[in-house]
């Protein structure tokens, strides 16, 4: 028969409680006792509105985070941004981007961390290559990277007015990944920077992808490393997604964020073979470290 909770007697030995069981069972208290429809209700009611409410104040407390974020965005960003547009030196651009990339995450409390940051200030020549899953990575690469390093962007940022602007004057290269000429030529120019002591920050990924995982990899950077003969760095990145998933809008969550800098990739040649072998094994590389599934695989 079905009994009610709490009816049946419990002890480690269950010889010890049958006959109690047995007396419950013979006066008929083991049956469940009728309950009216109205206290059924109600108590449906009341242990389904505990986990609504612990729901409702995760979800307040995210969005008060999030304006929080984006208020101290906006505080940091206008002051960055004057300083950006008067400053004459590009240097200096930089400094300042870097320091307005500590100051939110110091304000906004997300912890940054780089295991073997180290080996991005032994190279003076090199090609940086990231994984890609949030808005928040090159800000968050900002506050590791030191100032001789040049960003790599899509065209579609150059032509948006005002992060346009911003981009163009902290240094940031931009490239065409639509039409082939174009993005013949981008490479090209790229690999004149590269040789002439640029350090380049790619995400080999390209756009973002509301899928967790890494993505294939564009081989572009990695024909400016083989055919320049200069080293990959590989840098994984994670906590970025569980903070600003790519289609959750502008919802921003409290995380912390972890840089793994791998060590540098040495090119075996300066044809496309080569530009596969660096590919590989960059992706392996940052693979093992960003916390998400190899989607190539």
């Amino acid at each position: 028969m079905l009994a009610p909770p709490g009816t049946v007697p419990k002890t480690s030995s269950g010889k010890l409680r049958r006959a109690a069981t047995r007396e419950r069972y013979e006066r008929g208290d083991v049956r469940a006792r009728p309950r009216p429809v109205w206290w059924q209700l109600a108590r449906f009611a009341a242990r389904s509105a505990i986990p609504r409410l612990r729901r409702a104040g995760k979800l307040t407390a995210t969005g008060l985070f999030a304006l929080w974020c984006w208020s101290i965005l906006v505080a940091v960003g206008l002051p960055t941004l004057i300083a950006v547009a008067v400053l004459p030196g590009l240097g200096a651009r930089r400094a300042v981007v870097r320091a307005a990339a500590r100051s939110l995450a110091r304000v906004t409390g997300t912890p940054v961390t780089a295991d073997r940051a180290e080996r991005l200030t032994r190279l003076s020549r090199c090609v940086v290559v990231v994984n890609h899953s949030s808005l928040l990575d090159g800000i968050a690469l900002a506050t590791i990277l030191p100032g001789r390093f040049t960003f790599v962007a899509g065209e579609v940022f150059e032509r948006k007015p005002l992060v346009g602007f911003f981009l163009r004057r902290v240094g940031t290269r931009f490239v065409e990944r639509t039409e082939r000429e174009h993005s013949v030529a981008d490479t090209y120019h790229l690999m004149e920077a590269a040789r002439h002591g640029e350090c380049l920050v790619v995400f080999p990924e390209g756009s973002l992808s509301p899928v967790p995982g890494l993505r294939p990899f564009h081989m572009g950077a990695f024909v400016i490393a083989a055919n320049g003969g200069l080293p990959v760095v590989p840098v994984a990145i994670s906590g970025t997604r569980a903070m600003m998933w790519p289609d959750h809008g502008t919802i921003i969550r409290r995380g912390a964020i972890h840089f793994v800098v791998g060590e540098a990739i040495l090119p075996a040649g300066d044809g496309w073979d080569a530009a596969v072998e660096l590919e590989r094994a960059a992706r392996a590389a940052i693979a093992e470290h960003c916390r998400e599934p190899d989607n190539a695989r």
